[in-house]
């Protein structure tokens, strides 16, 4: 098995909670599972009262993926490692964002063979689930303004987000915007006909 590197500013939280190896974080009974791709995925975990965490698990990564990355001039890497760039090149953008408390690779001749992520969940709804719970027609407005205005400042800031799903979208307790599952972000400028379509995939999901 490989090595988690914890975040100092998560660390002392984490060794209270006996999270400090990757054989800890894979033993968590996580709630509310996601599967992104066949042998990738994540849950949700309360390891306290006041403290929430999200889990990446990234451990079957296939010839496949690796040599299509190559095919596609990228060098090859974990979801989970994806996830973090994209984490830490929003945060420096001033984004709203998840919280990076520990991570961990295992690779094989540099190439990724495993990958974990432990990520502070972020408190609040997905966008579609706030809207189905929401009654008032000037709030559920006011927070679909706020995402596009999001999503807009993306476009702006010179990213390009494939995966801007409504559900990736998070109304927080303020109603403010964070984003989440943003390992596909890539610095991209786009054209009006690229920006618009963004738009309109938003739309047709949400």
């Amino acid at each position: 098995m490989f090595e988690l590197e914890l975040h100092p500013k998560w660390k002392k939280r984490l060794e209270e909670a006996k999270l400090t190896s990757v054989e800890a974080l894979l033993q968590l009974d996580l709630q509310e599972k996601l599967e992104f791709l066949p042998g990738i995925g994540g849950g949700y975990y309360q390891v306290a009262d006041d403290l929430r965490v999200f889990l990446y698990c990234d451990l079957q990564i296939s010839w496949h993926r690796i040599l299509r990355s190559f095919v596609m001039f990228q060098w090859p890497c974990s979801l989970s490692e994806r996830e973090q760039r994209g984490i830490e090149m929003l945060h420096q953008a001033g984004f709203q964002i998840a919280e990076v408390m520990a991570w961990g690779n295992r690779k094989v001749l540099r190439l990724p063979r495993q990958g974990v992520l432990l990520l502070r969940a972020l408190a609040g709804l997905p966008l579609p689930r706030f809207l189905r719970q929401e009654l008032d027609e000037k709030v559920r407005r006011r927070t679909i303004l706020a995402a596009e205005e999001t999503l807009q400042a993306l476009q702006e800031g010179g990213f390009f987000w494939p995966d801007c799903l409504p559900e990736n979208f998070f109304v927080q307790a303020d109603g403010s915007i964070a984003l989440i599952h943003v390992h596909s972000v890539r610095r991209q400028r786009l054209n009006a006909l690229q920006a618009q379509q963004q738009f309109e995939f938003f739309y047709s999901r949400l």
